[in-house]
């Protein structure tokens, strides 16, 4: 393992967020009125949720969305989480199926919150593992590579939401694959 990177999921894509909803069988609308405990009030991005209240997602200066719900006695909770833990958790692996597609990188479930993200063109075995936690945080983690050609993946992860990377010791060893090419062409 060269690096592995911590990344604090944040709201950023709107289609990755309609995906999301729509695996929850939610969907996002546009423009309408968000029920609260107070009243009513129209909305750019909203949810309609099961019960007596919904979901507005509201655009803040950086690019980012924040959930605007009213938590008031579980309604909203019982359908998106603490805290929309549960929509957030939908969130990322929405976006990251997203973004790894952007970049031609092919991705398999293999269960527990864990997702293989891989280059198909790449015949070296390397990959890089994303879990994803219960309330959407994700870790990646390089496996298999040596030297810095994990970080061809960096673009992906920093795609996600606010990373944090931590580099190994694999990480600052010479790419054994750049040797053989270079070993290969001087043939």
């Amino acid at each position: 393992m060269s690096h592995f990177t911590k990344v604090s999921t944040k709201i950023n894509d709107l289609n990755a967020l309609n995906n999301a909803l729509a695996s929850m069988n939610l969907r996002l609308e546009h423009n309408r009125p968000c029920r609260y405990y107070f009243g009513e009030e129209t909305r750019e991005n909203v949810a309609k949720l099961p019960g007596p209240y919904d979901v507005a997602f509201e655009k803040n200066a950086d690019g980012t969305y924040a959930i605007d719900a009213d938590f008031y006695r579980g309604s909203v909770e019982s359908v998106i989480g603490s805290n929309g833990s549960i929509l957030m958790r939908a969130y990322a692996i929405e976006k990251l199926k997203i973004e790894a597609s952007k970049k031609r990188y092919s991705i398999r479930e293999l269960g527990n919150g864990r997702y293989k993200v891989y280059d198909p063109l790449d015949t070296s075995g390397a990959f890089i593992e994303a879990t994803i936690s219960d309330d959407g945080e994700i870790t990646f983690k390089a496996k298999g590579f040596m030297g810095k050609s994990c970080m061809n993946f960096a673009s992906l992860e920093d795609a996600m939401g606010v990373a944090t990377r931590k580099r190994t010791e694999a990480y600052f060893q010479e790419d054994r694959r750049a040797e053989v090419l270079v070993h290969k062409e001087g043939m």
